[in-house]
Protein backbone atom coordinates (compact mmCIF):
# COMPACT_ATOMS: atom_id res chain seq x y z
CA UNK A 1 0.00 0.00 0.00
CA UNK A 2 1.28 3.38 -1.12
CA UNK A 3 1.27 6.61 0.49
CA UNK A 4 -1.69 7.69 -1.60
CA UNK A 5 -3.84 4.45 -1.24
CA UNK A 6 -3.13 5.28 3.22
CA UNK A 7 -3.89 8.94 2.63
CA UNK A 8 -7.36 7.90 0.73
CA UNK A 9 -8.36 5.27 3.35
CA UNK A 10 -7.76 7.99 5.95
CA UNK A 11 -10.21 10.28 4.37
CA UNK A 12 -12.53 7.67 4.07
CA UNK A 13 -13.01 6.70 7.50
CA UNK A 14 -15.70 9.68 8.52
CA UNK A 15 -17.69 7.92 5.84
CA UNK A 16 -17.06 4.28 7.07
CA UNK A 17 -18.00 4.97 9.85
CA UNK A 18 -21.25 7.00 9.37
CA UNK A 19 -22.01 3.59 6.90
CA UNK A 20 -21.50 1.45 10.09
CA UNK A 21 -23.83 3.80 11.78
CA UNK A 22 -25.96 3.69 9.45
CA UNK A 23 -26.03 -0.39 9.25
CA UNK A 24 -26.64 -0.32 13.06
CA UNK A 25 -29.16 2.05 12.92
CA UNK A 26 -31.31 -0.11 10.08
CA UNK A 27 -30.72 -3.19 12.44
CA UNK A 28 -31.92 -1.87 15.49
CA UNK A 29 -35.03 -0.54 14.25
CA UNK A 30 -35.49 -2.65 11.63
CA UNK A 31 -38.53 -4.11 13.21
CA UNK A 32 -40.43 -1.14 12.86
CA UNK A 33 -39.31 -0.85 9.02
CA UNK A 34 -41.07 -4.04 8.34
CA UNK A 35 -44.36 -3.51 10.50
CA UNK A 36 -44.53 -0.03 8.31
CA UNK A 37 -44.20 -1.30 5.04
CA UNK A 38 -45.91 -4.46 6.14
CA UNK A 39 -49.04 -2.16 7.14
CA UNK A 40 -48.40 -0.02 3.74
CA UNK A 41 -49.07 -2.86 1.79
CA UNK A 42 -51.50 -4.60 3.56
CA UNK A 43 -53.28 -0.91 3.35
CA UNK A 44 -52.78 0.02 -0.16
CA UNK A 45 -53.72 -3.71 -1.87
CA UNK A 46 -54.87 -1.42 -4.77
CA UNK A 47 -51.46 0.05 -4.68
CA UNK A 48 -51.19 1.31 -8.13
CA UNK A 49 -54.71 3.26 -8.04
CA UNK A 50 -53.48 4.78 -4.55
CA UNK A 51 -49.95 5.87 -5.98
CA UNK A 52 -48.66 4.01 -3.25
CA UNK A 53 -45.42 1.59 -4.21
CA UNK A 54 -42.81 0.27 -1.73
CA UNK A 55 -39.66 2.00 -3.51
CA UNK A 56 -41.78 4.94 -3.15
CA UNK A 57 -42.08 4.42 0.63
CA UNK A 58 -38.32 3.71 0.81
CA UNK A 59 -37.15 6.78 -1.31
CA UNK A 60 -39.76 9.22 1.23
CA UNK A 61 -37.70 7.84 4.26
CA UNK A 62 -34.44 8.07 2.43
CA UNK A 63 -35.24 12.21 1.68
CA UNK A 64 -36.29 12.57 5.28
CA UNK A 65 -33.29 10.94 6.87
CA UNK A 66 -30.91 12.75 4.44
CA UNK A 67 -32.29 16.20 5.25
CA UNK A 68 -31.84 15.55 8.82
CA UNK A 69 -28.38 14.32 8.63
CA UNK A 70 -29.28 10.65 9.80
CA UNK A 71 -26.49 8.14 9.32
CA UNK A 72 -29.52 5.61 8.30
CA UNK A 73 -29.69 7.36 4.52
CA UNK A 74 -27.26 5.54 3.82
CA UNK A 75 -29.13 2.02 4.16
CA UNK A 76 -32.10 3.50 2.32
CA UNK A 77 -29.96 4.43 -0.56
CA UNK A 78 -28.34 1.58 -0.52
CA UNK A 79 -32.22 -0.38 -0.53
CA UNK A 80 -33.47 1.94 -3.35
CA UNK A 81 -30.41 1.70 -5.89
CA UNK A 82 -30.92 -2.30 -5.35
CA UNK A 83 -34.75 -2.16 -5.72
CA UNK A 84 -34.17 0.13 -8.49
CA UNK A 85 -31.14 -1.62 -10.88
CA UNK A 86 -30.45 -4.86 -9.23
CA UNK A 87 -33.49 -7.24 -8.26
CA UNK A 88 -36.49 -5.18 -8.03
CA UNK A 89 -37.43 -7.48 -4.75
CA UNK A 90 -37.05 -6.17 -1.29
CA UNK A 91 -35.72 -9.21 -0.05
CA UNK A 92 -32.45 -8.39 -2.37
CA UNK A 93 -32.49 -5.01 -1.37
CA UNK A 94 -32.07 -5.77 2.42
CA UNK A 95 -29.51 -8.80 1.59
CA UNK A 96 -26.20 -9.03 3.96
CA UNK A 97 -28.24 -5.43 5.72
CA UNK A 98 -30.04 -7.82 8.04
CA UNK A 99 -29.82 -11.15 9.26
CA UNK A 100 -29.95 -13.82 6.69
CA UNK A 101 -32.75 -15.64 8.20
CA UNK A 102 -35.16 -12.68 7.96
CA UNK A 103 -34.26 -12.32 3.98
CA UNK A 104 -34.62 -16.26 3.29
CA UNK A 105 -38.44 -14.65 4.94
CA UNK A 106 -39.16 -12.24 3.10
CA UNK A 107 -37.97 -13.83 0.09
CA UNK A 108 -40.81 -16.84 0.72
CA UNK A 109 -43.46 -14.05 1.55
CA UNK A 110 -42.38 -12.33 -2.13
CA UNK A 111 -42.55 -15.92 -3.31
CA UNK A 112 -46.17 -16.52 -2.17
CA UNK A 113 -47.62 -13.48 -3.29
CA UNK A 114 -47.88 -12.09 1.00
CA UNK A 115 -45.07 -9.56 1.07
CA UNK A 116 -47.54 -6.99 3.65
CA UNK A 117 -48.50 -10.06 5.99
CA UNK A 118 -45.13 -11.74 5.99
CA UNK A 119 -43.22 -8.16 7.28
CA UNK A 120 -45.55 -8.17 9.91
CA UNK A 121 -45.17 -11.20 11.10
CA UNK A 122 -41.37 -11.01 10.92
CA UNK A 123 -41.86 -7.78 12.79
CA UNK A 124 -43.43 -9.58 15.73
CA UNK A 125 -40.65 -11.87 15.39
CA UNK A 126 -38.06 -9.52 15.44
CA UNK A 127 -39.47 -7.86 18.36
CA UNK A 128 -39.85 -11.25 19.84
CA UNK A 129 -36.02 -12.43 19.62
CA UNK A 130 -35.06 -8.49 20.76
CA UNK A 131 -36.46 -9.48 24.04
CA UNK A 132 -34.69 -12.31 24.81
CA UNK A 133 -31.57 -10.70 23.21
CA UNK A 134 -32.19 -8.05 26.26
CA UNK A 135 -32.70 -10.13 28.49
CA UNK A 136 -29.92 -12.36 27.96
CA UNK A 137 -27.62 -9.72 27.69
CA UNK A 138 -29.30 -8.37 31.73
CA UNK A 139 -28.36 -11.52 32.79
CA UNK A 140 -24.83 -10.71 32.04
CA UNK A 141 -24.60 -7.39 32.98
CA UNK A 142 -26.61 -8.26 36.38
CA UNK A 143 -23.89 -11.34 36.89
CA UNK A 144 -20.93 -8.92 36.20
CA UNK A 145 -21.67 -6.69 39.13
CA UNK A 146 -21.11 -8.89 42.16
CA UNK A 147 -18.11 -10.88 40.32
CA UNK A 148 -16.93 -7.66 39.45
CA UNK A 149 -16.89 -6.36 42.73
CA UNK A 150 -15.31 -9.83 44.39
CA UNK A 151 -12.85 -8.86 42.42
CA UNK A 152 -11.50 -5.74 43.27
CA UNK A 153 -12.78 -6.40 46.60
CA UNK A 154 -9.72 -9.35 46.09
CA UNK A 155 -7.16 -6.40 44.36
CA UNK A 156 -8.12 -3.87 46.66
CA UNK A 157 -7.20 -6.42 49.71
CA UNK A 158 -4.20 -7.65 47.88
CA UNK A 159 -2.45 -4.66 46.43
CA UNK A 160 -3.47 -1.63 48.97
CA UNK A 161 -4.00 -3.29 52.18
CA UNK A 162 -1.53 -6.26 52.75
CA UNK A 163 1.40 -4.16 51.73
CA UNK A 164 0.69 -2.00 54.48
CA UNK A 165 0.62 -4.49 57.09
CA UNK A 166 4.22 -5.66 55.94
CA UNK A 167 4.97 -2.01 57.51
CA UNK A 168 4.11 -3.32 61.01
CA UNK A 169 4.85 -7.46 60.90
CA UNK A 170 6.88 -9.34 59.25
CA UNK A 171 5.65 -11.66 56.60
CA UNK A 172 6.60 -14.37 58.29
CA UNK A 173 4.77 -13.82 61.01
CA UNK A 174 1.11 -12.98 59.05
CA UNK A 175 -1.90 -14.81 59.43
CA UNK A 176 -1.36 -17.39 56.42
CA UNK A 177 -4.64 -16.15 54.91
CA UNK A 178 -2.98 -12.74 54.54
CA UNK A 179 0.31 -14.02 53.91
CA UNK A 180 -1.42 -15.49 50.62
CA UNK A 181 -2.79 -12.22 49.36
CA UNK A 182 0.06 -10.34 49.94
CA UNK A 183 1.71 -12.43 47.63
CA UNK A 184 -0.62 -12.18 45.25
CA UNK A 185 -0.37 -8.49 45.78
CA UNK A 186 3.09 -8.81 45.01
CA UNK A 187 2.75 -11.06 41.65
CA UNK A 188 -0.44 -8.43 40.45
CA UNK A 189 2.03 -5.38 39.54
CA UNK A 190 4.51 -7.77 37.62
CA UNK A 191 1.80 -9.69 36.01
CA UNK A 192 -1.43 -8.01 35.49
CA UNK A 193 -1.00 -7.37 31.50
CA UNK A 194 -0.87 -11.52 31.05
CA UNK A 195 -3.92 -11.55 33.44
CA UNK A 196 -6.02 -8.94 31.48
CA UNK A 197 -5.07 -10.75 28.25
CA UNK A 198 -6.02 -14.04 29.61
CA UNK A 199 -9.50 -12.47 30.60
CA UNK A 200 -10.56 -10.74 27.56
CA UNK A 201 -9.68 -13.76 25.87
CA UNK A 202 -11.63 -16.05 28.04
CA UNK A 203 -14.72 -13.55 27.40
CA UNK A 204 -13.78 -13.93 23.62
CA UNK A 205 -13.73 -17.18 23.69
CA UNK A 206 -17.22 -17.58 25.48
CA UNK A 207 -18.83 -14.38 23.24
CA UNK A 208 -17.54 -16.52 20.00
CA UNK A 209 -18.19 -20.39 21.44
CA UNK A 210 -21.38 -19.52 22.04
CA UNK A 211 -22.42 -19.55 17.80
CA UNK A 212 -19.31 -21.58 16.85
CA UNK A 213 -18.79 -24.24 18.98
CA UNK A 214 -19.97 -27.52 18.31
CA UNK A 215 -16.92 -29.59 19.76
CA UNK A 216 -18.24 -32.61 22.17
CA UNK A 217 -17.84 -30.73 25.47
CA UNK A 218 -19.98 -28.25 24.42
CA UNK A 219 -23.20 -30.53 24.66
CA UNK A 220 -21.97 -31.23 28.56
CA UNK A 221 -21.76 -27.23 29.18
CA UNK A 222 -25.56 -26.94 27.20
CA UNK A 223 -26.83 -28.15 30.97
CA UNK A 224 -24.57 -26.55 33.29
CA UNK A 225 -27.02 -24.19 35.00
CA UNK A 226 -23.51 -21.55 36.47
CA UNK A 227 -22.71 -21.06 32.19
CA UNK A 228 -23.73 -19.43 29.13
CA UNK A 229 -24.49 -22.12 27.30
CA UNK A 230 -28.43 -23.76 28.54
CA UNK A 231 -29.82 -19.73 28.06
CA UNK A 232 -27.91 -19.66 24.53
CA UNK A 233 -29.31 -22.97 24.01
CA UNK A 234 -32.83 -22.19 24.80
CA UNK A 235 -32.49 -18.78 22.95
CA UNK A 236 -31.37 -20.81 19.51
CA UNK A 237 -34.17 -23.50 19.90
CA UNK A 238 -37.06 -20.25 20.17
CA UNK A 239 -35.44 -19.39 17.27
CA UNK A 240 -35.59 -22.46 14.90
CA UNK A 241 -39.13 -22.79 16.20
CA UNK A 242 -40.35 -19.58 14.95
CA UNK A 243 -37.94 -19.93 11.43
CA UNK A 244 -39.44 -23.35 11.56
CA UNK A 245 -43.16 -21.96 11.19
CA UNK A 246 -42.51 -19.55 8.95
CA UNK A 247 -41.12 -21.74 6.03
CA UNK A 248 -43.86 -24.14 6.27
CA UNK A 249 -46.71 -21.87 6.61
CA UNK A 250 -45.51 -21.23 3.17
CA UNK A 251 -45.58 -24.86 2.37
CA UNK A 252 -42.27 -25.87 2.37
CA UNK A 253 -41.80 -29.51 4.20
CA UNK A 254 -40.04 -29.72 7.84
CA UNK A 255 -36.94 -30.94 5.80
CA UNK A 256 -36.65 -27.94 2.88
CA UNK A 257 -37.14 -25.70 5.64
CA UNK A 258 -34.17 -27.43 7.86
CA UNK A 259 -32.05 -27.10 4.80
CA UNK A 260 -32.52 -23.55 3.80
CA UNK A 261 -32.15 -22.45 7.62
CA UNK A 262 -28.86 -24.87 8.12
CA UNK A 263 -27.27 -23.25 4.79
CA UNK A 264 -27.74 -18.87 6.65
CA UNK A 265 -27.08 -20.06 10.23
CA UNK A 266 -24.11 -20.19 12.51
CA UNK A 267 -22.53 -23.66 13.02
CA UNK A 268 -24.13 -24.32 16.60
CA UNK A 269 -27.99 -24.30 14.82
CA UNK A 270 -26.69 -25.83 11.48
CA UNK A 271 -25.45 -28.77 13.42
CA UNK A 272 -28.25 -29.23 14.93
CA UNK A 273 -30.60 -28.75 11.34
CA UNK A 274 -28.47 -31.20 9.78
CA UNK A 275 -28.99 -33.94 12.64
CA UNK A 276 -32.40 -33.31 12.48
CA UNK A 277 -32.22 -33.81 9.04
CA UNK A 278 -30.72 -37.02 9.09
CA UNK A 279 -33.34 -38.33 11.69
CA UNK A 280 -35.83 -37.61 8.53
CA UNK A 281 -33.74 -39.16 6.03
CA UNK A 282 -33.35 -42.43 8.42
CA UNK A 283 -36.81 -42.43 8.57
CA UNK A 284 -37.42 -41.38 12.21
CA UNK A 285 -40.83 -40.71 13.57
CA UNK A 286 -41.90 -37.42 13.43
CA UNK A 287 -41.98 -36.55 17.17
CA UNK A 288 -38.26 -37.72 17.19
CA UNK A 289 -36.75 -35.60 13.92
CA UNK A 290 -35.94 -32.57 16.47
CA UNK A 291 -34.81 -34.24 19.10
CA UNK A 292 -31.13 -33.64 18.70
CA UNK A 293 -30.38 -32.26 22.57
CA UNK A 294 -31.38 -28.47 21.27
CA UNK A 295 -34.76 -28.55 22.66
CA UNK A 296 -34.67 -28.48 27.16
CA UNK A 297 -36.65 -31.93 27.76
CA UNK A 298 -39.72 -30.42 28.84
CA UNK A 299 -39.90 -28.44 25.72
CA UNK A 300 -39.50 -31.64 23.93
CA UNK A 301 -41.89 -33.67 25.38
CA UNK A 302 -44.36 -30.88 24.40
CA UNK A 303 -43.31 -30.88 20.74
CA UNK A 304 -43.58 -34.56 20.67
CA UNK A 305 -47.38 -34.43 22.02
CA UNK A 306 -48.45 -31.67 19.63
CA UNK A 307 -47.18 -33.94 16.89
CA UNK A 308 -48.31 -36.78 18.28
CA UNK A 309 -51.57 -35.19 18.81
CA UNK A 310 -51.69 -33.33 15.36
CA UNK A 311 -49.85 -32.35 12.06
CA UNK A 312 -45.93 -31.48 12.23
CA UNK A 313 -46.80 -27.48 10.75
CA UNK A 314 -49.87 -27.12 13.47
CA UNK A 315 -47.77 -28.36 16.12
CA UNK A 316 -44.98 -25.98 15.40
CA UNK A 317 -46.40 -23.18 14.82
CA UNK A 318 -48.41 -23.88 18.46
CA UNK A 319 -45.14 -23.91 20.31
CA UNK A 320 -43.44 -20.86 18.49
CA UNK A 321 -45.00 -18.39 20.07
CA UNK A 322 -44.93 -19.99 23.43
CA UNK A 323 -41.78 -20.38 23.37
CA UNK A 324 -40.38 -17.27 23.67
CA UNK A 325 -42.20 -16.35 26.19
CA UNK A 326 -41.08 -19.36 28.33
CA UNK A 327 -37.46 -18.87 27.74
CA UNK A 328 -37.63 -15.22 28.33
CA UNK A 329 -39.02 -16.22 31.62
CA UNK A 330 -36.64 -18.68 32.69
CA UNK A 331 -34.06 -16.77 31.66
CA UNK A 332 -35.04 -14.38 33.85
CA UNK A 333 -36.01 -16.22 37.08
CA UNK A 334 -32.37 -18.27 36.82
CA UNK A 335 -30.69 -14.98 36.45
CA UNK A 336 -32.31 -13.67 40.07
CA UNK A 337 -31.46 -17.08 41.50
CA UNK A 338 -27.75 -16.70 40.07
CA UNK A 339 -27.74 -12.87 41.26
CA UNK A 340 -28.90 -14.38 44.54
CA UNK A 341 -25.53 -17.11 44.82
CA UNK A 342 -22.88 -14.29 43.41
CA UNK A 343 -24.39 -11.81 46.02
CA UNK A 344 -24.30 -14.49 48.99
CA UNK A 345 -20.56 -15.27 47.58
CA UNK A 346 -19.33 -10.99 47.81
CA UNK A 347 -21.34 -10.37 51.32
CA UNK A 348 -19.12 -13.86 52.66
CA UNK A 349 -16.08 -12.03 50.90
CA UNK A 350 -16.41 -8.97 52.50
CA UNK A 351 -17.13 -11.00 55.82
CA UNK A 352 -13.74 -13.02 55.68
CA UNK A 353 -11.57 -9.69 54.91
CA UNK A 354 -12.98 -8.62 57.87
CA UNK A 355 -12.09 -12.13 59.38
CA UNK A 356 -8.56 -11.20 58.22
CA UNK A 357 -8.14 -7.95 59.19
CA UNK A 358 -9.38 -8.37 62.97
CA UNK A 359 -7.11 -11.53 62.93
CA UNK A 360 -4.24 -9.30 61.39
CA UNK A 361 -4.72 -6.73 63.64
CA UNK A 362 -4.54 -9.57 66.60
CA UNK A 363 -1.37 -10.62 64.85
CA UNK A 364 0.16 -6.70 64.77
CA UNK A 365 -0.67 -6.51 68.58
CA UNK A 366 1.26 -9.59 69.23
CA UNK A 367 4.44 -9.28 67.22
CA UNK A 368 4.29 -5.34 66.77
CA UNK A 369 8.10 -4.20 66.20
CA UNK A 370 9.75 -0.55 66.76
Amino acid sequence: MGFQDLIQLIQEIPARVVEWRGRQNALAHRAEIYEDLGNAIRNSSGASASGWSLLGQLEDWHSRAASRGQPIAHVFALWIARMSTETGKFSGAVAETVPSMEVISIATSEHAGKLGAGLLELAEDVRRLTSLEKAVKGMVRELAIPILAMAAAILFFSVFYTPQIANFVSIEKMPASTRFFYAFGQWIPTWWPILAIVAVAAYRFVDWSLENWVAGFRFHLDSFPLSPYPYYRDYTAARLLVALNRRMAQGDTIKMALEQIAQQSPPYLALHCYQAIASIEEGAPAHEVLNTGLFNQALMDRISDYIKQGDFTSAIGNLAGQSFQKVEQTILDNMRILKGVFTLLLYGLVVTFIGLVINTIMAISTNFRF
